[in-house]
């Protein structure tokens, strides 16, 4: 997150948002060869747009979109976080097609917003985020999903927020089961002076150490941290390499039960659109909380099989 560079590249991706997001959904949806079996496997979810997750009394009104399996099995249940450097205005769309594949694999997903920086900062997306996964909790009878199978995914800042949310104590009690972070800063310290992080925890480096590291997934690391998985390109010169690496040594030093995909050449948006991540991702919370309660086979599912 080269922060020098960083209104540059995101007023170049905001351009081209709307156009990617439609071809990468229209990438994961190829492996259905008829447009009658596409149709029939979104008529197998039930998909609900702009549900209030928070108490009338919180300090801002959050929405969130649920993606269900038409089953009435109990379900494990995945928090979809988008990114956007912590201030981009509420980007749910980005994580649709994550979404979707998330639910025709079997999941109930929460797409969920959450408070933005400037306006708010640490640690109010992450209250945010708690509230959203007690959410799901409070409503699992009606959503019919299992209250000890929930993770957390998200990519970049999303992807911060979802290491955070899995690493720090005070969520021990709110029952994740796993977590995959993309592209994820994890030690915010590697921008002491940068306006992205500056903005989302408030001042730099030397106005503000302890917050830095209080906002910092591996400096929360412990023994009891659920599963991770892990997503990285090589070429990101956004989020470097090493914070998905120097993240992984941790958890291997606590004994956290982790895997880290690296993706040769990729940057930090090619990373995002990389199908092969997302497959590998789901693959693993298949292994840690099957959404039915299915085992694991070790095999990776095939393209679109929604």
């Amino acid at each position: 997150m080269n922060n020098s560079h960083f209104p540059k590249l995101m007023t170049t991706a905001r351009a081209v948002l709307g156009e990617l997001i439609m071809i990468w959904g229209e990438r994961f949806d190829r492996g259905a060869k008829h447009p009658a079996a596409r149709r029939g496997r979104l008529n197998q979810m039930i998909i609900e747009r702009d549900i209030i997750y928070t108490p009338i009394d919180w300090p801002e009104t959050l929405r969130a979109d649920l993606y269900r399996p038409k089953d009435p099995e109990r379900q494990a249940a995945v928090l979809l976080i988008h990114g956007g450097g912590w201030s981009t205005p509420d980007s749910r769309a980005l994580m649709r097609p994550i979404a979707k594949r998330l639910a025709g694999r079997g999941y109930v997903v929460m797409n969920a917003s959450y408070r933005l920086a400037p306006q708010y900062q640490h640690p109010a997306p992450i209250q945010d985020l708690q509230r959203a996964v007690s959410w799901l909790c409070n409503n699992s009878e009606k959503l019919q999903i299992d209250p000890n199978r929930i993770a957390a995914y998200g990519y970049s800042a999303g992807g911060h927020l979802a290491a955070l949310l899995g690493t720090l104590r005070a969520s021990l009690d709110l029952k994740l089961s796993a977590v995959v972070a993309g592209g994820a800063p994890t030690d915010l310290a590697k921008w002491p002076e940068g306006n992205i992080v500056g903005r989302y925890l408030g001042g730099h480096f030397d106005q503000i150490p302890e917050r830095f590291a209080a906002a910092s997934p591996i400096n929360h690391v412990h023994r009891d941290v659920p599963p991770m998985f892990l997503y990285h390109g090589t070429h990101d010169k956004l989020v470097p390499v090493d914070h998905a690496t120097d993240f992984k040594a941790i958890l291997d030093q606590a004994g956290v039960v982790n895997e880290l995909l690296l993706l040769p050449g990729c940057n930090h948006l090619t990373a995002f659109l990389n199908r092969e991540a997302v497959e590998r991702a789901i693959d693993f919370l298949d292994q840690i909380m099957p959404a039915r309660r299915q085992p694991w086979d070790g095999q990776h599912r095939e393209d679109g099989d929604f």
